[in-house]
């Protein structure tokens, strides 16, 4: 069974988008992921996404946007269904309604073979590349768009953040090829951070430094100190200890990290934890 469903904007009850599918709280949850993932080809529905983000930001559940309109045994009737519901509510873009759907219907993208408005046609803008000219003042445009805000500045914090946090999610895993870490190398070469910049790194280093390793510390008074996941030298500093690196250094000695080392020369014990 396939369902053609209609997304309503609930603050004005109006249309924006007219879709088939066969499971269609999947489809509203893939339409709301995509509208948080970067534009590219595959994702260039750029009024649908950014209205999906401010209904989703403002609390708007599925059931408070998406409506079935009809059901279709078929796939070649549910095609023919939603073409028919697109040309009824019509598309913002042809001035002759308020749906944001990129396409008269049917597959999905472009039509294939005879039904592309461009089928047996060469595209006028084929083996051309866009001019220097053109290229800044595209550039220029974006640049005015923004207007020297901040991400958070631009899209509001509680936005902001939820679009950084799917940035993130779906980057989670991925790595740099050899050739943009060359790149990036290259365009890092000669610029230098200033002072405030490595201040805070320093700072951030401290507060939440990378694959740290968990130690408890027994002084020669018997107080004992945690490292609580700051890092060892952290905890040295706080506690005005300045043999860190000799603990450091202390602690990988042994066949096994369960093992007690006990600093002779300072009376201290370290225990590496097992986390």
């Amino acid at each position: 069974m396939h369902y053609i469903y209609l997304l309503t904007d609930p603050r004005t009850d109006a249309p924006f988008y007219v879709g088939f599918t066969k499971n269609v709280e999947k489809r509203f949850k893939q339409h709301l992921v995509s509208a948080f993932k970067p534009y590219s080809s595959r994702n260039k529905n750029r009024r649908k996404n950014k209205l999906m983000i401010e209904l989703d930001v403002l609390g708007f559940k599925f059931s408070d946007i998406v409506t079935v309109l009809a059901e279709a045994e078929s796939k070649e009737e549910a095609h023919k269904v939603e073409i028919e519901m697109i040309a009824n509510y019509g598309r913002m873009d042809y001035k002759k309604g308020t749906l944001l759907n990129m396409t008269d219907g049917g597959e999905g993208g472009s039509f294939p073979g005879e039904k592309n408005g461009m089928f047996g046609k060469v595209s006028a803008f084929k083996g051309k590349t866009h001019s220097e000219e053109n290229k800044k003042k595209i550039s220029d445009r974006a640049k005015k768009n923004w207007e020297g805000k901040t991400h958070t500045e631009y899209f509001g914090e509680q936005k902001s953040a939820k679009i950084m946090e799917s940035l993130r999610l779906s980057r989670l895993g991925s790595k740099h090829s050899k050739e943009t870490i060359a790149k990036i190398s290259e365009s890092n070469k000669g610029k230098k951070l200033s002072e405030e910049a490595k201040k805070l790194l320093r700072q951030q280093r401290l507060e939440k430094p990378a694959h740290v390793k968990e130690y408890k510390l027994i002084s020669p008074d018997g107080f004992e100190y945690d490292t609580s996941g700051k890092g060892l030298a952290f905890l040295c500093r706080s506690i005005n200890f300045n043999y860190a690196r000799e603990l450091q250094a202390l602690a990988r000695k042994g066949k096994t990290h369960t093992k007690v080392k006990k600093a002779v020369t300072f009376g201290w014990f370290i225990f590496p934890l097992k986390k």
